[in-house]
């Protein structure tokens, strides 16, 4: 009975969890909820509906808990379900924006226009101060005390030095898992062919390397032993010519 209850209860959270990433995701893009016909023979049941689908998809543990595979009496998809959850985030993040805003001072813009459709759409807009740092005092690490903590680095340094090379790092981490070393030494080979300056990158040993590495297959063997020579010639008489 006790196991029955904790999947039971389970499974009512990770529903809920979907109905309220869907709530999220639409609240964050700003789109409509609801759709014209919401029926399991509809081919569109609007974007709550459908982003609840799309999440089962991709989730096969959310498959057979969510929609008509859902207990009639919670399924958490319904129009008030779907208020609920909206105004639970609202609340958030009103909160959140207190705490933020805190004393400091705030204006609100306000601008009213009316759309093709002849409706009026408003836009309000929250502008506020925020508390600017000290950069010339002293950078202190939050898992650290004053005492502990000997290096003399300053907020700027802290700023402009140590978030630099966080994100460089980052970046690094990112071209490495998007290309592979293969590709790089490529796209590195394939600068001695940059016209740019007058072919001033131009280096006979990067091209051999590049068609006897990377392009073996579209060059025979007697064509791989002429391009030394070849690619001498032309730089000795092409690229040297006053007049190229």
């Amino acid at each position: 009975m006790n196991t029955l209850y904790i999947q039971e209860t389970l499974q009512n959270r990770l529903q809920l969890k979907t109905s309220l990433e869907a709530v999220k995701w639409l609240a964050m893009q700003g789109c409509a909820f609801r759709g014209h016909d919401e029926s399991i023979n509809s081919t569109n049941r609007g974007n709550f509906i459908e982003m609840i689908k799309l999440q089962a998809k991709v989730n096969q543990e959310i498959v057979g808990i969510v929609l008509e595979n859902s207990p009639q009496n919670a399924k958490y998809t319904s129009p008030r379900i779907q208020k609920e959850l909206l105004n639970i985030l609202a609340n958030r993040v009103r909160a959140k924006i207190r705490e933020e805003i805190r004393d400091a001072k705030f204006c609100i813009l306000v601008d009213e226009v009316v759309d093709e459709s002849n409706k009026e759409q408003m836009t309000i807009i929250l502008r506020y101060e925020i508390d600017i740092p000290n950069m010339n005092a002293h950078h202190m690490e939050r898992t650290k005390r004053s005492c502990q903590q000997k290096d003399n680095i300053t907020v700027e340094h802290y700023y402009h030095i140590s978030i630099l090379i966080a994100v460089i790092d980052y970046q690094m981490i990112e071209l490495n898992n998007r290309f592979l070393e293969q590709t790089i030494e490529l796209l590195t080979l394939s600068t001695t062919l940059s016209p740019i300056d007058v072919f001033k990158s131009f280096d006979v040993d990067d091209i051999f390397i590049l068609a006897n590495k990377l392009y073996s297959k579209d060059f025979s063997k007697n064509d791989i032993e002429d391009l030394r020579r070849q690619l001498s010639h032309y730089r000795l008489y092409v690229l040297g010519c006053p007049e190229f």
